[in-house]
């Protein structure tokens, strides 16, 4: 008899970029997803039931990235991800 294991789903993802704009350009108008809320630092995107939320780096976590990086998650010091309960 094989024991079926239960993985929980990935809801979410928080990560931080160096340039909020941009990457909000990025995931709505290349990947599609929906621009749900914008808080003081913060940005909440969706696509499914994938909840997206973009952060703006802090500059000291893109020391020594070039000026004119054009690279999505440039400086990207941190991410989180959750699972629904």
């Amino acid at each position: 008899m094989v024991a079926q294991i239960s993985a929980p789903r990935l809801t979410g993802v928080r990560l931080s970029v160096a340039n909020l704009e941009r990457s909000l350009d990025f995931y709505t108008d290349l990947l599609g997803f929906e621009h749900l809320v914008d808080t003081h630092d913060e940005i909440e995107l969706r696509l499914g039931e994938m909840t997206l939320a973009l952060r703006q780096a802090a500059p000291k976590t893109l020391r020594g990235m070039p000026a004119d990086s054009r690279a999505n998650d440039a400086g990207s010091a941190t991410s989180r991800s959750w699972c629904a309960t």
